[in-house]
């Protein structure tokens, strides 16, 4: 039976981009990834029988995920950012919406989808 209504919780994190720039041959990159548990964002994903989201920022995302993962658009989304989580403020915000809703479309509809496919 599929959920009529799925709430996600997403974490803020900051990625720490490492460069080799040495003269020693090509360059080598890597990098890291910290969880920042004070900062969260809040998917909440509803049935709503209507092929339209909610607001225009997160209906388009909304839409836009739901076309990548091939599920019909039609769900309502809110999303309610915690204090720090905001947009442009280096914690990534938006990739952290994007896998929340993916996360919220494929739990709506008993998708399968392996989190790192989600990524």
């Amino acid at each position: 039976m599929r959920p009529s209504r799925v709430r996600v919780t997403a974490f803020g994190r900051l990625h720490l981009g490492l460069v080799n720039l040495s003269a020693s041959g090509g360059r080598i990159n890597g990098g890291a990834g910290i969880m920042i548990r004070s900062s969260t964002l809040q998917a909440t994903l509803e049935w709503t029988g209507r092929t339209e989201g909610t607001s225009d920022t997160f209906a388009s995302e909304v839409r836009f995920i739901s076309e990548r993962l091939g599920l019909p658009n039609n769900v309502q989304a809110t999303v309610v950012s915690g204090r720090l989580m905001k947009w442009h403020y280096g914690m990534g915000y938006h990739t952290q919406l994007r896998l929340a809703l993916a996360t919220g479309l494929a739990l709506l509809h008993n998708v399968r989808v392996d989190p790192s496919s989600l990524a």
